[in-house]
């Protein structure tokens, strides 16, 4: 006859639960830090390529609209000869940070028309911007001022050259002035810098060379337009 089992062999021994150690523990948590160190820096890396991608993209699109603006205002540039000034006069005089031309603005800006048009650096409260400022033809020698736009902020440089001959029959050139009384320049090359920024790609415009159109302030006292073609050279405005 076998013997009865004890109660107590038969129980299961409870198992040991074993607890994690402070070491454990603070190597996991030092291997957490290291992980989410390399996660922010990537989201900041993604962060600061986003803002420089938008913030190129925003420059890109300020040189595209000013380009295309004044690419159309100096294309459409009107050979205009005035006797304002007593004696006849190129409505277009080119200095090295200025340009003043005749030009035909859109329906949408002063409710269009023929202006005279000046393209120039004004300084400002936190430095030098690109303005361009038209007035109305018929009020070139008005008291009021003229309406302006800011194309550009932060101008650090401006240089306008101007490409033409000095003599009817001499070869064109490129100068840093253009003061010549009966003659547009064949091209206008216009470079822009701003501060902290890259330079802006060089901008040349082919402009109308068509004969001069000469015009008066009124039909009365009409002085006799310079004959253009008496002579081969170019009279100069007065420095």
């Amino acid at each position: 006859m076998m013997g009865k089992v004890s109660c107590s062999r038969l129980r299961p021994k409870p198992r040991l639960h074993r607890g994690f150690t402070l070491l454990e523990l603070l190597v996991g948590m030092a291997v957490f830090a290291v992980m989410a160190g390399i996660v922010l820096s990537g989201i900041r890396l993604g962060l600061k390529s986003w803002d420089a991608a938008a913030e190129r993209s925003a420059a890109v699109d300020e040189l595209r609209v000013v380009h295309a603006l004044l690419r159309r205002q100096l294309s459409s540039a009107l050979p205009l000869a005035t006797s304002r000034a007593g004696g006849w006069n190129l409505v277009f005089e080119g200095e090295a940070e200025s340009v003043k031309f005749v030009s035909e603005l859109p329906g949408y800006v002063s409710g269009g028309g023929i202006h005279f048009v000046t393209l120039e650096l004004e300084t400002g409260a936190e430095g030098d911007d690109l303005v361009l400022r038209w007035r109305p033809l018929h009020a070139l020698d008005a008291d009021a001022p003229p309406e302006k736009a800011v194309l550009a902020r932060h101008v650090s440089k401006l240089g306008i050259d101007y490409f033409g001959a000095r003599q009817r029959n001499a070869l064109p050139e490129w100068r840093e002035r253009w003061r010549d009384l009966r003659t547009m320049p064949a091209l206008v090359r216009i470079s822009i810098e701003q501060e902290n920024a890259e330079p802006w790609p060089e901008l040349v415009v082919a402009l109308e060379v068509d004969a001069v159109r000469f015009i008066t302030p009124s039909q009365e006292g009409r002085e006799v337009p310079p004959d253009a073609d008496s002579t081969d050279e170019i009279p100069e405005r007065p420095s």
